[in-house]
């Protein structure tokens, strides 16, 4: 076969989409941008760049970014696409943290106001929704996880580290930092839009507040939101190597 022949064959084959690889591949493009010390040019618009790569070579359709919701006016997600092999118009919201902004107030009402979004996206038939979070390791485990660490090392293992520790902070009303699998819990959580605990029910009353004045029909009051963690990068415990990134992705509101 002539190399151009090859070339053509390949250039022109598309893959499916899977959610697992969109978000590994954005893991690895952030951690060699954290290599190569351009960690610093990343943020929630260029995280964008990657990923509709990756989707560009994908069996999908019709990508918009910044697209309008179908139910707020006036409002959007970060990006939508066409999954063509399963007929399913998917949407994401990203986040990329920074520093310890996921410790402020406004930030956190951004955040469920992501979900809010993408809850009602996937309210819709043939409709999916996810949110995904990154950033770099330290600030994942510390801001967004803040997770208690515990001083176990691993066994059977030439490198030293601490065990996955126990996830103890805000988020963890709202997202499960284990993978949705058999073996591993179910990953699911399922947030109490009527919850008592104040922290949470300013928030929630603000963001639907403010998001009801520009439903487009008839607004039905919300009782829960659920996530579902599909992804998590795993945590390297290898100190020889640099700082690294984590990943994760949740789908929102999934049937």
């Amino acid at each position: 076969m002539a190399i151009k022949d090859w070339y053509s064959m390949n250039t022109a084959r598309k893959k499916t989409y899977l959610v697992h690889d969109l978000a590994a591949s954005l893991s690895w493009y952030l951690n060699f941008m954290s290599t190569i010390g351009r960690d610093y040019v990343i943020d929630e618009k260029t995280l964008k760049i990657p990923i509709t790569e990756y989707l560009e070579s994908s069996n999908i359709e019709s990508i918009k970014l910044e697209d309008s919701h179908p139910n707020f006016k006036g409002r959007s997600v970060d990006l939508t696409f066409n999954d063509v092999e399963r007929k399913k118009r998917i949407a994401f919201e990203f986040k990329f943290l920074k520093g310890t902004s996921v410790g402020k107030t406004d930030e956190r009402e951004r955040i469920f106001a992501d979900l809010l979004r993408l809850h009602f996206f996937a309210s819709s038939n043939n409709q999916k929704a996810y949110f995904l979070m990154c950033g770099d390791k330290m600030r994942f485990n510390s801001t967004f996880v803040t997770q208690q660490r515990i001083n176990i090392f691993f066994k059977n293992s030439k490198t030293t580290g601490f065990k996955n520790p126990k996830p103890i902070g805000f988020f963890t009303e709202w997202f499960k930092f284990e993978v949705n699998e058999a073996t591993k819990g179910n990953g699911i959580a399922k947030i109490d839009i009527n919850t008592g605990v104040l922290d949470y029910k300013n928030i929630y009353n603000r963001v639907i507040n403010e998001y009801k004045k520009d439903f487009v029909g008839k607004f039905s009051p919300l009782t829960k939101i659920e996530t579902k963690c599909i992804y998590l990068s795993p945590e390297n415990v290898d100190r020889r190597l640099l700082r690294t990134t984590r990943v994760g992705v949740w789908e929102v509101n999934f049937k």
